[in-house]
């Protein structure tokens, strides 16, 4: 299996709102797992005023 990545990106406005990413994230893994991705890493990062999500997983082919 080959490696992929899926991008999520968030506006924070100031500050990081959990309970509203956090379901956006989950439902990402949910549809990857889904279609046979196989999750290796999830890493976050922070900007000024957003935040990106970056998962990496593995399947057979891109997962959209």
């Amino acid at each position: 299996m080959a490696i992929y990545i899926k991008t999520l990106s968030f506006s924070t406005r100031g500050a990081f709102k959990p309970e509203r990413d956090d379901s956006r994230v989950n439902d990402a893994l949910q549809q990857l797992q889904s279609q046979g991705a196989k999750i290796s890493d999830v890493r976050v990062a922070f900007g000024e005023s957003l935040v990106i999500y970056l998962i990496i997983y593995e399947a057979t082919s891109p997962i959209i």
